[in-house]
C-alpha cells in the first residue's frame, strides 16, 4: 500500500514520501529476516476457501507499518510486493524473487498470488502452502513496476504530463520539518498463539475375531498412493484414483492382494490374513495403527506376523511376513502371492471387467526378479507400470504365474486355488492372457524356533529403470525396516498438522468402512428408503452427481455445531488421503436459526485443507430442507451410505452398543 502511489507519482529526494517509502521497504525486509521467511507482505489472497473453492482475500501487514491490531503476526508473502520495491533495492529484490521461485511460487502465467506460511502443507510436508491463483490487478502492478524499472519511470512521466497533475505535483516535494515523529496510532499484536500441549499418542484398533458383522478397515495413504485393507485381509490399492488390482465392495467377494502360505511337511495351507482361504487359526488378531496394519495368527506350529504399510518416498506398499517355526522339527514353507491386475479407474473396470482385462501385458525382468504389468495406452497417454517383487534374506525367487486360470484351476476359487492346494509348479511365463494376475512363489526353510522375514512389494513406476532402482534400494538389509519407520514418521507429522486427536482418528477410520462396504447399520431410516421413488438424476439439480459415495449430515440448530466441526474435520482427513466421497449437510433449522447456521458453515468450510488444485472439486454441499420436496429428502436418505445426526455423532456409540448386545445374544 505504501508503494502503490509510486507506480504513477514521482518522488523527490529527501521528501516525506521518499523517506517513508524507503523506511517501509526496510521494515518489510527486517520483518522477513526476523521471521525466517521471504519478505514482502501486503494484502492478498491466502490459503482459506469458501464453499465454491475460492481463495479468501485479506489486508496483511508487518507490525511496525500496520495500523490495526491483530491476534497473531501474519506471514503471507506476496511476490508483487517485492516487485514494487525494485526501484529502492533491486539487488535484494531480485534475490528475494529467486527465493520465491525456488519455493515453487512461479507458475504458468507468472508469479503465484502468495505463499502462506500461516498454513503448513500436510500434503507436501512444507511449512507453507502456495496460493495458486493469478489476480489481474496484482499482475498489472508487477508489469507496471518492471516497466518503470527498465524504462526510468515511464509510467510516472506519462502521468505527470497531464496538466492537472503538473499543477499539484509541488505537493510531492514536501520535506520533514523535524526529525521527531509523532505516531497517532500504531497497530499491535495480541499474541494469541496456540498453546502447545503434549504430543498425542494414538491408540491402535484391535480386532480379535474373523468376519466381524461390520468390516473393520484400515486406510493408509502417502497422498498419492493409497491402500485400504480389512481385518480379514480384503481391500484395494490405488494410485491417483486408479486401482492396481481388482476390488469389489462386497465382503463375500474375496478381492485384494493375498499371500498364501503352505506347510509342506503337513500339506496344509492358509493365508497371511483370514481371507481368501478362510482357514480357522488357533489364534488371530488384526491391529490397525495410523501408519500400518498388522495380522497375527498361529496355525499349529507356525506363527505368522504380517505388517502392511506404505513408502513415503515411492508409490508402493510393503507386506512384510515374519514366519516362526514353533515346532521341534525343521519346516519347509511355500509362500505364494496373488493379485488380479487392473491398472485402471475402478468404475471403468467395474462396468466391463472382461473387456478391461484385454489390455494388460506383463513381462518379467529376470536379473532383478521384478514382475511388471502395464495397460496398453494410446499415443497421447502413457500408462504406468505395476511392479511386484519379493525380498528375503534366506531364499531366491522360485517361479511366477500370470494366468488366473492356470493358478485357480477348473471349478476352484481363490479359497482353494489348485496351484496352492496341489503345489503345482507355476508356468514361469509372462506376456498376454485374457485373465491376467501377478503371482510370485518362494520356498523357505525354518529350523526349530527360527524366524524368517519375506517382504512382498507392490507398487507403480513410470519406467523399467525406476523399477530396477527401487528394487536395488530394498536389496539393502535395512531397506524395508527403514521405509516402515519413515512412513510412521510421515503419518505422525500429517496428524499433527491436521490437529487430529486420537478419538477422532479412530472414528474417521471407522467411517471409511461403510463408504467402501455399504452397511444398513449406517444408512437412513427404513421409512424414508421405502417411500423413495426417485433415481440418481434427481440429485443433479443440487449439483450432486451421485457417482461418488455420499455422506449425509442432518442439523437443526446451533446445538449441532459440535458434530458439524467433527464431520468437517473428518471430511478434510478423508479428502487429503484421497477417499473420494461427497458430504451433504442438510439444514432443517427454523428461519430464526438459519442465518446463524449459514454463517457457521461459511466460517468452518473456509479453513478446510481440501483444495489441492487438481481436477477433483471438493464434493461439499449445503442444502436447506425448506427448498426441497419430501420426495427429494427421501432420496437423500436413500442414496447416503452414512447418515449422521446429533444422536449418532461421528462415533456411532449407539450402533456399537447395539452390536455388542447382538453379539452377546
Amino acid at each position: 500500500e505504501y508503494l502503490m502511489p509510486h507506480l504513477v507519482l514521482k518522488e523527490y529526494e529527501d521528501s516525506v514520501f521518499n523517506e517513508t517509502l524507503k523506511a517501509a521497504v526496510l521494515q518489510q525486509m527486517n520483518y522477513g529476516k526476523e521471521m525466517g521467511i521471504p519478505w514482502g507482505i501486503s494484502e492478498s489472497q491466502y490459503y482459506r476457501f469458501d464453499l465454491n473453492s475460492n481463495y479468501q482475500y485479506k489486508a496483511f501487514g508487518v507490525p511496525k507499518l500496520r495500523l490495526q491490531p491483530v491476534r497473531t503476526n501474519t506471514m503471507v508473502v506476496t511476490p508483487y510486493a517485492t516487485v514494487l520495491a525494485l526501484d529502492y533495492n533491486w539487488k535484494d529484490g531480485i534475490s528475494n524473487l529467486k527465493r520465491l521461485i525456488s519455493l515453487g511460487g512461479f507458475g504458468e502465467y507468472g508469479f503465484y498470488e502468495a505463499i502462506d506460511y500461516n498454513n503448513p502443507s500436510a500434503v507436501d510436508m512444507t511449512p507453507y502452502c502456495i496460493v495458486k491463483s493469478f489476480m489481474a490487478h496484482h499482475q498489472g502492478m508487477i508489469l507496471t513496476s518492471i516497466d518503470n524499472y527498465l524504462n526510468q519511470g515511464i509510467f510516472r512521466r506519462r502521468f505527470h504530463e497531464e496538466p492537472m497533475i503538473r499543477a499539484a505535483e509541488v505537493l510531492l516535494e514536501e520535506k520533514r520539518q523535524t526529525h521527531l515523529i509523532s505516531i497517532a496510532k500504531r497497530g499491535y499484536t495480541i499474541g494469541a498463539a496456540k498453546i502447545h500441549l503434549r504430543e498425542e499418542i494414538y491408540n491402535n484398533r484391535y480386532v480379535n475375531s474373523v468376519e466381524p458383522r461390520i468390516p473393520v478397515t484400515g486406510y493408509l495413504s502417502n497422498n498419492r498412493y493409497s491402500l485400504m485393507i480389512t481385518s480379514d485381509g480384503d481391500g484395494f490399492s490405488s494410485y491417483e484414483n486408479r486401482m492396481l488390482y481388482r476390488f469389489r465392495g462386497d465382503i463375500y467377494e474375496n478381492t485384494g492382494n493375498y499371500i498364501y502360505i503352505k506347510d509342506m511337511n503337513r500339506g496344509k495351507y492358509f493365508s497371511a490374513a483370514y481371507h481368501p482361504t478362510k482357514k480357522e487359526p488357533e489364534e488371530y488378531q488384526a491391529v490397525f495403527s495410523p501408519n500400518q496394519a498388522e495380522f497375527k495368527r498361529v496355525d499349529k506350529d507356525v506363527s505368522t506376523h504380517t505388517v502392511v504399510t506404505l513408502s513415503p518416498e515411492h508409490n508402493l506398499e510393503i507386506r512384510k511376513v515374519s514366519l516362526t517355526n514353533l515346532g521341534k522339527k525343521s519346516k519347509q514353507l511355500e509362500l505364494t502371492s496373488y493379485l488380479e491386475v487392473v491398472g485402471d479407474d475402478h468404475k471403468a473396470e467395474l462396468s466391463h471387467p472382461a473387456f478391461n482385462k484385454l489390455f494388460i501385458e506383463s513381462e518379467f525382468l529376470e536379473e532383478p526378479s521384478i514382475f511388471l504389468s502395464k495397460r496398453r495406452g494410446n499415443s497421447k497417454e502413457e500408462n504406468f507400470y505395476i511392479f511386484h517383487m519379493v525380498k528375503t534374506s534366506k531364499e531366491l525367487l522360485k517361479n511366477l504365474e500370470y494366468d488366473r486360470y492356470k493358478f485357480i484351476g477348473r471349478n476352484n476359487t481363490k479359497e482353494n486355488p489348485e496351484a496352492v492346494v496341489k503345489s503345482l509348479p507355476l508356468s514361469n511365463h509372462a506376456g498376454f492372457c485374457n485373465d491376467p494376475i501377478m503371482s510370485l512363489r518362494i520356498d523357505i526353510s525354518l529350523k526349530q524356533s527360527e524366524t524368517a522375514c519375506v517382504s512382498f512389494i507392490t507398487g507403480i513406476c513410470h519406467s523399467k529403470e525406476e523399477a530396477v532402482k527401487i528394487s536395488d534400494e530394498f536389496n539393502i538389509p535395512y531397506g524395508i525396516d527403514d521405509t516402515i519407520e519413515k512412513f510412521r514418521l510421515q503419518s505422525d507429522i500429517e496428524l499433527k498438522y491436521l490437529e487430529i486427536k486420537k478419538p477422532q482418528l479412530n472414528a474417521f477410520q471407522d467411517i471409511i468402512s461403510p463408504i467402501y462396504y455399504p452397511s444398513y447399520f449406517y444408512r437412513g431410516q427404513e421409512e424414508n428408503i421405502r417411500r423413495n421413488f426417485k433415481n440418481q438424476t434427481f440429485l443433479w439439480k443440487f449439483g450432486v452427481s451421485g457417482d461418488n459415495p455420499i455422506m449425509l449430515l442432518k442439523v437443526k440448530s446451533m446445538k449441532d455445531s459440535g458434530i458439524i466441526r467433527d464431520l468437517l474435520k473428518a471430511y478434510e482427513y478423508l479428502r487429503i488421503n484421497r477417499v473420494i466421497a461427497d458430504l451433504i449437510i442438510l439444514i432443517e433449522a427454523k428461519h430464526g436459526y438459519m442465518q446463524e447456521l449459514d454463517d457457521l458453515m461459511n466460517d468452518l468450510t473456509s479453513s478446510l485443507r481440501i483444495y489441492d488444485g487438481n481436477d477433483n472439486k471438493p464434493g461439499l454441499f449445503v442444502l436447506h430442507s425448506y427448498q426441497m420436496t419430501p420426495g427429494e429428502i427421501d432420496l437423500l436418505y436413500t442414496v447416503a451410505r452414512i447418515v449422521f445426526t446429533r444422536r449418532t455423532g461421528i462415533y456411532f456409540r449407539n450402533l456399537k452398543a447395539n452390536l455388542s448386545e447382538f453379539n452377546e445374544d
